[in-house]
């Protein structure tokens, strides 16, 4: 049903998630006046499986707007973008086809989006495999259980990227759309939404399930992985030179820092290549203070090295201590 009174639209890419997209999409559905103020936009990115038909049955049994689109294989961000040439409402956000929202999501978020905002952030529930249980993702500048209004600079602390975790005005979004052909397309982005926002509101409540199973990025490392972030810090790196300012000084930092996590996740003997192609996407940027930048840029090697060593023996602990107290340790984070 098309409702002239829609404010928020949210684009679902979706590539074989037949196991998934069925939850996905009654969790937006079954939201409190979800006919009235929200509309779905499902891109079926060159899917094989039933992800297409799942997604008509939902559509069919209804009331909310759902357009379905079947598109080439295109990745993430093509179908992102395809599904923005859809969205005519002042706000969009964005949902993984295995993820989930809350039960109060579309009410939390329509009280937020009275205040006129051009972002508005949040945190998750991270859950891990086919299991409900999982800890919270801390995404949101606010303490949890409150909400505030934040300044771009306050998102450098935690620095999550994740595009599913904010809402955005549409025209904000259009007028930077995500890098098409990339991984980490997010890393890409995020930064610059913030950087464009004037009114940003903080709140601190896990709005979103976010599912990370044994066939998300994040578990199947790729060389392409550190390229396509080293993409993105030079055009952090770009931003900076433009501007000169602290914001995108930052920026450019964290990004590299990222790229160095995830040359932990290569072959040693790649190492080398990535992080010489790393440390020329930072040259000219200031180095912000701290001995770990210090040591991040002037010897990126070991810098990686620590890094590693740092992820192994977190492996070993977390093998060792109970599951019950590694979830509780975590949802501190």
């Amino acid at each position: 049903m098309y409702s002239e009174n829609a404010v928020l639209s949210v684009v679902i890419p979706a590539f074989n998630a037949e196991m998934y997209i069925r939850d996905c999409l009654n969790s937006v559905v079954i939201q409190p006046d979800s006919s009235l103020y929200l509309r779905v936009i499902v891109v079926v990115d060159g899917a094989t499986d039933n992800t297409l038909r799942i997604a008509n049955e939902v559509a069919i049994q209804s009331n909310v707007h759902i357009v379905t689109i079947l598109q080439d294989r295109g990745g993430p961000a093509t179908a992102r973008n395809k599904g923005l040439e859809y969205v005519d409402t002042p706000y969009v956000t964005f949902l993984d086809a295995d993820d989930k929202w809350s039960e109060d999501y579309l009410r939390v978020i329509l009280e937020a989006l009275c205040q006129d905002p051009d972002l508005v952030e949040y945190d998750a529930f991270k859950s891990f495999g086919e299991s409900d249980e999982g800890v919270l993702l801390k995404i949101a500048r606010a303490d949890v259980g409150t909400q505030d209004v934040c300044e771009p600079s306050d998102f450098l602390e935690k620095f999550r990227c994740y595009a599913w975790a904010r809402v955005y005005r549409t025209s904000m979004v259009k007028a930077h759309l995500f890098p098409e052909g990339r991984r980490y397309e997010d890393t890409a982005t995020t930064p610059w939404y913030y950087w464009k926002s004037n009114k940003i509101i903080s709140i601190g409540r896990a709005l979103i399930i976010y599912r990370q199973h044994s066939g998300s990025i994040m578990a199947n490392p790729s060389p392409i992985d550190v390229e396509n972030i080293i993409d993105a810090v030079r055009e952090a790196a770009s931003m900076y030179f433009k501007t000169r300012s602290f914001y995108w000084q930052v920026v450019t930092w964290r990004i590299h820092q990222f790229a160095c996590q995830r040359i932990t996740t290569q072959k040693v003997c790649s190492w080398r290549r990535f992080v010489l192609l790393s440390k020329s996407s930072i040259s000219g940027v200031p180095r912000p203070s701290g001995i770990a930048r210090w040591l991040q840029g002037e010897f990126p090697m070991i810098y990686v090295a620590i890094l590693s060593l740092k992820y192994l023996l977190e492996r070993v602990f977390i093998g060792a201590i109970p599951v019950a107290l590694y979830r509780q340790m975590l949802s501190r984070v």
